[in-house]
């Protein structure tokens, strides 16, 4: 699950870091999860809502700042991928990171997160038997799809 940041000063995005391992059922629904608190962390230190000194560390777009590629490397090496594997993981986690910044960046707000954390719940809970490379990747682009729809 998707928790919320501690500071009388918040407002808007209130979900800012992961409580637990043990809220996804699934590895890509963990990934994703952590993808989703820093999106919000980002946000929240982009817009000021912590209140936070802002020097200490700069977005900086030009480097992998959610750990995309870190990421899909450790949930393709838990699920016994290979390369190609590796690179269609990394594909559909940025494209559910892209389409999870949209939201928040357009609604600043703890439902956004809400419904991030309850889409993720959902393709989870369409995950049958094992959790295999095509699965995780059916999960993820589920996910990425109501995400996307929840935008508009």
């Amino acid at each position: 699950m998707i928790g919320p940041a501690s500071s009388s000063r918040l407002t808007g995005v209130t979900a800012v870091r992961i409580e637990g391992g043990g809220s996804s059922r699934t590895r890509a629904g963990a990934a994703m999860r952590g993808l989703a608190g820093k999106v919000a962390a980002t946000f929240s230190q982009e817009l000021d809502l912590l209140g936070e000194d802002r020097s200490r560390q700069q977005h900086r777009p030009d480097i992998d700042s959610y750990d995309v590629n870190g990421t899909a490397r450790a949930l393709n090496r838990d699920l016994g991928g290979g390369a190609v594997d590796e690179g269609r993981l990394t594909r559909s986690l940025g494209e559910f990171v892209t389409e999870s910044a949209s939201l928040i960046g357009a609604r600043p707000e703890s439902r956004s997160l809400g419904r991030i954390d309850a889409a993720i719940g959902e393709a989870e809970g369409e995950v049958q038997g094992a959790e295999t490379i095509d699965a995780a990747l059916r999960s993820i682009d589920r996910t990425t799809t109501l995400v996307a729809s929840d935008r508009r």
